[in-house]
């Protein structure tokens, strides 16, 4: 087992010995700050030595990003992170590496399910979580440079950041765990939480495909609505029909049903 602490609080210590001891995770290192995490993945992804999986996880982000060149806002109280994994070719082949945005937020949706209680969890198409229709999680993932066969994992929690914290044009639309449950949770609870859980639905996503697509669809926040998706290529409209087993979104058109593999989802309504 690999330790690697890079603070000397007692909080990144036991953070440290929790996920070891309780997840896959071999290596983590605990930064107070960072500009990116994934950006120190990547980093990471060149050095043979790093055992894997391996966590970084930072206090504070000054450059954290998303999707589409996206900020994420986060503040303390929040949970980034980042987790360097080389997959099993043989069971998840490189051209099925776009699933795994889409089981990230599964099993972050999974995670959160019993502490939300019957609040409304989705998953907007291809890695956000929502709770009542506002954001309480984005994830990016990274392909490292060739030839380490390794990706990043990058996901942000908001969890005691509460959103009266956010700037006013994002307080209608994110959300902090501390407010969709009304009291503050536990950072590192939440954290091995969701790295457990992905744990187990990437198994599920190698050995048995069907049913981890058998969640995405359950947890589908777009099925039905009208949608528009951009990226540097233009946007597309319509109306979602769901997820395809390979991720990508249908969208019914004008011109018949249009799968997308990727953009930014613009706009999405009931």
């Amino acid at each position: 087992m690999t330790e690697r602490r890079l603070t000397n609080s007692s909080d990144a210590e036991s953070l440290v010995l929790r996920v070891t001891g309780e997840t896959f995770v071999r290596t983590v290192e605990v930064h107070e700050e960072l500009a990116s995490t994934n950006d120190r993945g990547l980093a990471l992804a060149q050095c043979s030595r790093t055992e894997l999986p391996c966590l970084i996880v930072a206090h504070r982000q000054t450059a954290g990003r998303g999707r589409g060149g996206n900020r994420w806002w986060s503040s303390a109280g929040a949970i980034t992170f980042s987790l360097l994994l080389k997959p099993d070719l043989d069971r998840l082949p490189v051209a099925r590496w776009p699933e795994l945005s889409l089981t990230v937020g599964a099993s972050v949706c999974q995670a959160l399910r019993p502490l939300v209680g019957t609040a409304d969890l989705r998953l907007k198409w291809p890695n956000d979580v929502y709770v009542a229709g506002r954001k309480i999680c984005g994830v990016l993932i990274e392909v490292a440079p060739s030839p380490t066969g390794m990706i990043v994992v990058g996901v942000g929690v908001n969890i005691n950041n509460s959103v009266k914290t956010a700037p006013p044009e994002l307080q209608a639309r994110a959300v902090s765990l501390c407010d969709a449950v009304g009291a503050p949770c536990s950072q590192q609870d939440v954290l091995i939480g969701v790295l457990r859980s992905f744990e187990h639905h990437l198994e599920l996503l190698c050995d048995k495909p069907d049913e981890m697509r058998q969640l995405w669809r359950e947890y589908d926040l777009l099925i039905g609505r009208s949608v528009m998706v951009g990226d540097e290529h233009g946007t597309v409209s319509g109306t979602c029909e769901g997820i395809d087993d390979d991720g990508a979104l249908l969208l019914r058109t004008e011109a018949g049903t249009k799968r997308v593999y990727g953009g930014v989802v613009q706009s999405f309504e009931d």
